[in-house]
């Protein structure tokens, strides 16, 4: 029997990712983006388990919420939890200027995904990867991320931008990326 969820984002890539992690799980998925107050916190687990808790209580369904942060070594982890904002106001090609001279340009990808029952606590799920700040920007179009982060991971060997490995091999993308959604979704398959 198929279980049913609604997965809280507005984000189509997002979408995407979450429906091609759990492909072959027999879960079945319906996206809303209902208003949800986001708390402010550095740490983006505890903005996705808020947002969840809210949101399976809202809707009285099941829910999941996915929140990733990008951590700067060199800049104490900034953005952390707030990329998303820093790309809306400043933009990558802005940012990049702060960055051009920073000597420890080792950053991390935290991934999480919260799943939360109305009038229950939220179970949390939590990937990502790490890498380091590109010495120059990805003229490709993409994400703030996309287009800053070389992740060091063995499925990059070449050393390419986050955003070109997605735009070739979408698989391998999600590799990278973390199985925060996998995790979901073999317990969710097997509870």
């Amino acid at each position: 029997m198929s279980k049913k969820i609604i997965l809280l984002t507005g984000n189509e890539r997002k979408k995407k990712s979450f429906e091609q992690a759990i492909a072959g799980y027999d879960i079945e998925v319906e996206i809303q983006k209902p208003w949800i107050p986001e708390i402010q916190s550095e740490d983006n687990s505890e903005i996705a388990a808020y947002s969840a808790k809210y949101g399976a209580n809202l809707l009285n369904k099941p829910v999941v919420k996915m929140d990733s942060g990008f951590f700067i070594e060199g800049l104490d982890g900034f953005p952390g939890p707030f990329v998303h904002y820093v790309d809306k106001q400043i933009g990558a090609d802005r940012f990049f200027r702060v960055l051009k001279d920073l000597p420890d340009r080792k950053a991390r990808i935290k991934n999480s995904l919260a799943y939360c029952e109305p009038g229950k606590e939220p179970k949390i799920f939590e990937s990502g990867c790490i890498g380091r700040i590109a010495e120059t920007l990805s003229l490709n179009e993409g994400s703030f991320i996309d287009r800053l982060f070389i992740p060091d991971h063995p499925h990059n060997p070449q050393g390419k931008f986050m955003g070109e490995i997605r735009n070739e091999n979408y698989q391998q993308f999600l590799d990278i990326w973390g199985d925060a959604e996998v995790q979901f979704a073999k317990w969710l398959h097997n509870s």
